[in-house]
Formats: structure tokens, sequence, C-alpha cells
């Protein structure tokens, strides 16, 4: 599951590929945790 920043949406379905910018932090937690800071859907 990801969130998505600053509650902005974007239409995704299975088997779209996405690019995740993220603080580079990995929360120990089960399942692992990353703060967003950019996510974008990439067009093929």
């Amino acid at each position: 599951m990801v969130g998505f920043p600053n509650g902005e949406r974007i239409e995704l379905k299975v088997g779209d590929k996405v690019e995740i910018t993220y603080t580079g932090i990995v929360m120990e937690t089960y399942p692992a945790q990353i703060d967003v800071l950019k996510l974008e859907k990439i067009e093929e």
C-alpha cells in the first residue's frame, strides 16, 4: 500500500508502472513503510 503525497490522487490500476521518490528511510514495520515525496505514473 502506498500513500499519496500532499493528498493528491492518481488513477492507477493493476499493471501500471510508477516512479516513487522517497526520503530514503524505510521504517521497520510490517509491512515496511516509506515517506513518499513524489509519485508519478510512467507512460509507455
